[in-house]
């Protein structure tokens, strides 16, 4: 496996990129606070998914164990209007085996599962991350890189459509210098509504089942 390291200013901290999916596990590892599996999804899933209605894009928010995803996903997008065919079961998948991984690297059993598709600028920073860590997936829209808060966008790494990363928030005021942050690429053509997914580990007292799915009308 390689693993493409950048490092950020003192105190020393790092963002992993590999293409396989082992390097996601490395967040628990100081002093990584971001890791990015760079594959390559389906050019002809993006195609159908970046030519889909603004419409019939599914949204939701979930509290459940890993092994439901997939069915409830499925629900959500039929829910949405979404159309019967292989894509939509691959999207439905997908998010279900990123669920099961970040389940593994988060060491939780309950996760939430927020599908959002956001009009605006979908920028964040670590330190709004709620409980440790936070799996993000950018199925559609414009492009993501992450970097230094305060460092020029040359240096952030660019991470494409489809391309999971995991950010773990940083609790101590000293290292607010080295803040990552979430910020959108400038315009490359893709369609400006994203289609965003958040995965987020669940406590004990929150697994009360909250299976709410939006529709659009």
């Amino acid at each position: 496996m390689t693993i493409q390291n950048a490092r950020l200013t003192s105190p020393p901290v790092e963002i992993a990129v590999a293409d396989t999916p082992s390097v996601l596990s490395k967040i628990n590892t100081a002093p990584c606070i971001a890791t990015v599996w760079r594959r390559q999804p389906l050019s002809s899933f993006q195609t159908w998914l970046d030519d889909l209605d603004v419409a019939v894009l599914p949204q939701a928010r979930l509290i459940l164990p890993a092994e439901a995803v997939n069915d409830a996903l499925t629900h959500v997008c039929r829910q949405a209007g979404m159309p019967n065919c292989p894509e939509r079961a691959m999207l439905a998948g997908d998010i279900a085996a990123l669920a099961h991984m970040f389940c593994d690297v988060a060491l939780c059993d309950y996760l939430r599962v927020r599908l959002t598709v956001l009009n605006g600028d979908p920028s964040f920073t670590q330190q709004e991350i709620e409980n440790g860590r936070r799996l993000i997936c950018v199925y559609r829209g414009p492009r993501l890189a992450i970097g230094q808060a305060a460092s020029e966008m040359a240096s952030y790494i660019p991470v494409s459509n489809g391309v999971p990363f995991i950010m773990r928030r940083e609790s101590s005021s000293s290292l607010r210098s080295n803040i990552l942050r979430c910020r959108v690429l400038p315009s490359d053509g893709a369609p400006l509504t994203s289609l965003v997914l958040a995965l987020d580990p669940v406590s004990a007292s929150e697994r009360t089942p909250d299976l709410k799915a939006k529709r659009r009308h």
